[in-house]
């Protein structure tokens, strides 16, 4: 058999062999974020001075204390066991499964709707309308009675007088009886 590989061959993929020295491999992280972690690491080792890693990373020395603190903190939190069951990592794909499902319900309702609409009809029942807010008993459009506002608005009609809360109080209730 030549040195080539067939078609007809399953392709396998070999899974790449870790040396000792090469470590386990790390990804993700930017580059200072990176440089902080490996200084941290050179420290607790004992391989480099605080103060030395300090003026590495461009920070005073007890910053550099409380980076290696969250360091420690983050080491000890990816630590803690995990509690059974599948952990979603991809928080996009669960917002994209939960998005899919919205508009899949979204859906379902406007047919449930045009159902019932259509059983309305063919039972002869009256169209079913939902009466809206801004009307009142008699079916008339309402304003809304915007305290805030009428106060505002008084403040500006009256330039020589200081606003006080009891004239605030006294202008809305005249404005609220126009």
């Amino acid at each position: 058999m030549s040195g080539k590989s067939t078609g007809s061959e399953s392709k396998k993929r070999k899974s790449p062999v870790r040396t000792a020295k090469d470590g386990p491999e790390v990804s993700g992280g930017s580059t200072d974020a990176r440089r902080t972690a490996a200084l941290v690491l050179e420290v607790m080792a004992g391989a480099t001075k605080p103060t030395e890693a300090a003026r590495l990373i461009g920070v005073s020395l007890p910053r550099y204390y409380l980076i290696e603190k969250r360091a420690l903190k983050g080491l000890l939190f990816a630590c803690e066991p995990l509690g059974p069951g599948r952990k979603s990592i991809d928080d996009k794909r669960d917002f994209d499964a939960l998005k899919k499902k919205v508009t899949g319900l979204e859906q379902e309702v406007l047919r449930y709707q045009a159902l019932a609409r259509a059983a309305q009809r063919a039972i002869g029942l009256p169209e079913f309308r939902a009466s809206g807010k801004d009307t009142d008993k008699r079916g008339r459009h309402r304003r809304p009675f915007i305290r805030a506002l009428k106060i505002a608005r008084h403040l500006k009609d009256v330039p020589g007088k200081a606003a006080t809360p009891d004239t605030a109080d006294k202008g809305a209730l005249a404005n609220a009886t126009d």
